[in-house]
Parts: structure tokens; sequence; C-alpha cells
């Protein structure tokens, strides 16, 4: 417990080497040559391009997009979002809205982007970073395509801050195909019809919410012939994949009769022949009435891992689904992490315990280690903070202001070290993430 207490006194003055290693990593890329492309669809002189697939077709691997709008009274007629882009590099899309408002304190904004943005081919050591984009239905008429896929990515693709709005029509998707790595951290959604979708993958979902659509739909009017929400598809379902959520909320489709929801409630999540890990304060839910949490199409060939912290309304009726209720420790960072804004980091560890809170930039890929996957280099990143967890929830966290020119294209990780107090050590999921812009701050 001394050498504990005298190594929190050692590593407090580190806090400030937070903003070095992110100005260092801003000054590494600028030296590698990297270009950051401007796409505002008013022009002006300092913008590239007005639409995003001839800035994605420009972009060499490792370069940045900044995608922003700065007034909607500049908008062509009938303007409903960028074109959504096909990004087979590893590239960064980051986008920001300029003119909404007022401020929301530990709030990004975002553009709107029109279709499906797809990320394919990714190569094993890459990684792809789409940041504070919406993907949603048009607002009058059609069902044009909508969402997002990634597809055939053996590297690592982070979704940051995405929004997506599905009012259940066929061709809305969000789906994951064929890929090694997707991270999703701050995603929020209203979904309808079809969930997210993910096959052959490996996806972790952290700090998220995903909601079913309420009816009457409130966040958007509905288009013109929209169906209502439907109970056709669960929230996230799994073939032969493997998903783990931690801090973050999943509706199954409630039962009802209509006019709006019908039919019997569908589960959160439905494994088939796949793999869930469920971390700490994940929410499976109901959203009126009480469909199950999960469940599986073939339990002997699925397997569920739950942290006693999570909170699963029922399952789903699947005798033979083998669960595991085993400690699944975590670091998370505030829903959004917004440049001259204070942040929350918080690690649900071993209660009673330590853990030593790292920050770095997110590695291509996880290092495999005896105690699980490390995100960040461990000869290289910043030593945070000693955290103390609670004895009940194991529970600690770190307060911080992110620095105003913090960088906003580099994809960066918080993660832990923990020390049980028999002795036991284990690393923490990773809460990977971005800067947001500040409101009103234009690039």
């Amino acid at each position: 417990m001394i050498c504990i207490a005298a190594a929190r006194q050692r590593i407090a003055p580190l806090r400030s080497l937070v903003v070095f290693v992110a100005c260092l990593a801003w000054a590494t890329g600028l030296l590698w040559g990297q270009t950051v492309w401007y796409v505002d669809f008013a022009g002006g002189p300092l913008v590239h391009f007005t639409d995003l697939p001839p800035a994605v077709a420009a972009a060499q691997p490792g370069d940045t997009i900044l995608c922003y709008t700065t007034g909607s009274a500049s908008a062509p007629p009938g303007w409903m979002g960028y074109t959504a882009p096909t990004i087979d590099k590893p590239i960064k899309l980051i986008g920001f809205d300029t003119w909404i408002g007022p401020p929301v304190p530990g709030a990004t904004t975002r553009v709107g982007i029109d279709g499906v943005i797809r990320v394919t081919g990714i190569a094993a050591g890459q990684t792809c970073v789409i940041a504070n984009v919406l993907s949603s239905v048009r607002i009058l008429g059609g069902s044009a395509p909508q969402g997002y896929e990634v597809l055939d990515c053996a590297g690592t693709v982070v979704l940051d801050g995405i929004y997506f709005t599905n009012f259940g029509y066929a061709n809305q998707v969000f789906r994951i195909e064929r890929s090694a790595r997707v991270l999703i951290q701050g995603g929020w959604g209203y979904l309808a019809g079809r969930g997210i979708e993910v096959v052959d993958s490996r996806v972790d979902i952290q700090r998220s919410v995903f909601e079913v659509v309420p009816g009457p739909v409130v966040v958007f009017p509905p288009p013109l012939g929209a169906p209502p929400a439907t109970t056709t598809f669960p929230m996230l379902s799994l073939l032969r994949s493997s998903a783990t959520l931690s801090n973050c909320t999943l509706e199954g489709h409630p039962a009802g009769t209509g006019p709006y929801v019908f039919g019997p409630g569908r589960p959160a999540v439905l494994l088939d022949q796949s793999t869930l890990r469920i971390g700490p304060y994940t929410n499976l839910s109901p959203n009126q009435s009480s469909p199950p949490g999960y469940g599986a199409l073939n339990p002997p060939q699925c397997l569920v891992r739950r942290d006693p912290r999570a909170v699963v309304v029922t399952t789903w009726g699947n005798p033979g689904l083998p669960v595991f209720w085993e400690p699944i420790h975590s670091t998370t960072t505030s829903f959004s992490v917004v440049a001259d804004e204070p942040y929350t980091v918080r690690v649900d560890g071993p209660g009673s315990g330590f853990a030593l809170l790292g920050f770095d930039q997110l590695l291509p890929a996880p290092a495999p280690t005896p105690f699980g996957e490390l995100w960040l280099d461990p000869f290289r990143f910043t030593p945070v903070a000693i955290l103390p967890l609670a004895a009940t929830t194991g529970e600690g966290t770190w307060n911080d202001l992110c620095p105003a020119a913090a960088p906003i294209d580099v994809p960066f990780v918080f993660q832990s070290l923990t020390l049980a107090p028999n002795g036991t050590l284990g690393i923490t999921l990773p809460s990977p993430f971005t800067v947001g812009w500040e409101y009103f701050r234009i690039p």
C-alpha cells in the first residue's frame, strides 16, 4: 500500500503529459506528410471539395478529411447531406457542423450523410476512422438507401460518434461482414425493422445507445409511406461472430398490437453460432413491454459471458445456452470527449483493487498478453493515474480538461491495468475515442 501511494504521488504530475502525447501524435502526422482535405458544400478559399466522394478519391492512406457545414442558408436546393462515399483505404473522416447551436457541453455536432457510407478492404495493420457523421432516412418521400456497412476489413475500423435513424425500410442497413475488428464508441440510433447485423466479424460496442424507434416517431417526421416500427429483427444479430458490449444500452423490440409496434417481442441481441460478452453496466432492456435481453437460435453453438454488473431483463428461454458469469473489467470515457471541455474516464475493475490508467494513440491491432488484449503501446503509453477501486462496485474515476489544441484526427485510447486484492493482474477493455470539435469552431 505504501508503494502504491508513493507511485500515485509520482504519477499525479504526469497528467500534463497527456497533452504532450497528443501534440506529439499530431506533430508525427505532419512529419509523415499526411494531408488534411477540407470538404464543405458551400465552397470557399480553403475548401478542396464540395462533396465527399472526390475527397475520398484524392486522399492517400493516412490522410484526414474534415467535412463540415457552416450555415444552412448556403445549402443547395434539396440538399439532403453529403453523398455517402465508399472508403477502401486507411483514412480518417471527421464531420462537424459549425452553425448548429446553442452549445451543449460534452456533445459534438456532426454532418449528414445521404446514402450508405461503406468501409471496405482495410488491410491488416491499418486503421480507418469515421467520426461525427449522421445517416438518417430522407425526411420526405422515398426509401433511399441509408446507413453504414463495414465489409471485408482485416484491419481496425473505428466508428466514433455515429448516428443512425432507420424507419424500417429494407434498404436501410447497419451491416458488418467479414471484418476483424470494428470498434463503435459513442454511437446512437433509433432503429426500426433491421437492427445492427454482424456476420463473420468481431464488433466491440461501448458507451453507445441503440433504441427502438418510438411510436409515433418523435425524432424526425416520418417519410411519406414509412412503415411503423416492426419486430422482425433484434437490435443486434450475430452470425458466426463475436461481440463485446460495455457501458451501453441496446433495446429489444417490444411486443405489441399496433399501430406502431406489433407482433411478438424480439431480443436486444440474437446469437447464431456466436459469442457475446456483456460487460459492466450494459443494459439489454425492453422499450414498452418485456421482450428478452438476449437469445440464441442454436444455443449449444453459442456462448454468453456476462459481468454481474450488467443489466439484462430476461433471456429468451433458451435451455442449453451456455452462460458464464465472470468479471469483465472496462475503461470508459465520457460519451464524447470535446476539446476545451471537462471529461471523465471511469474504470470498472475488481472491488477494493487498483487500476493503472494509461493513455496512448490506438494501436492498429491489439497486442496479445497473458492478461488480455493491449490496445496501447506498452513502451510509449502515458501513465495517467493510479485509481483506488470501490469495494462494492469496483469503480474508479478520473477527471480532466481536454486541451483546446488536442488533435481531432488521431484515434486515442484509455486502457487500464488492474490489480485485485488477491494479487491477480488484469487488463480492462479499451476505450477508443477521437476528440470532438468545440461548438462553432471552424477548422
